[in-house]
């Protein structure tokens, strides 16, 4: 019988040495769960009488530019209105500046000072993006945000 537990108390030795340990590569996974990824963002509401808003937002989960917009509303204590999810989600109003009235000037959005070619509940954020939403038309050769673009 002692031969029996001496090999009971060597089992529980090296799993209790064994079980506290990480590999490197579960210790860097774990590492990157549990980063920050800062997101600024910028409002631009163009001739408005309203003054333009600018966040930064910290995540640890991945966010879209829709998400970015939720998260800084919350965040700066501001009202955003929207309709849809995913693709077909789209902003309609941002602290009480409605797009679209008179037929022009939608709310449209960049990342890193490039026009979006997708919708904001779609596109996926980089670490460090900076989105700015501002007042204008979509013109695919619109090159940088730069508030009103009425012609």
């Amino acid at each position: 019988m002692s031969l029996f537990r001496l090999i009971i108390v060597a089992s529980f030795v090296a799993c209790t040495l064994g079980c506290g340990q990480t590999s490197p590569s579960s210790a860097k996974n774990a590492a990157n769960a549990t980063d920050d990824s800062h997101f600024s963002l910028t409002i631009n509401f163009g001739d408005s009488e309203k003054s333009e808003i600018k966040a930064e937002v910290t995540s640890r989960e991945a966010l879209t530019v829709l998400d970015l917009l939720v998260a800084a509303s919350q965040q700066e204590d501001f009202k955003i209105t929207y309709k849809g999810k995913g693709e077909t989600a789209f902003v309609e109003s941002i602290n009480g500046v409605v797009g679209g009235e008179n037929g022009k000037n939608w709310w449209i959005y960049y990342v890193n000072n490039n026009l979006a070619k997708r919708g904001s509940g779609v596109y996926q954020l980089n670490p460090g993006d900076s989105v700015q939403w501002s007042l204008g038309k979509y013109e695919l050769d619109s090159e940088s945000p730069s508030g009103d673009q009425s012609q």
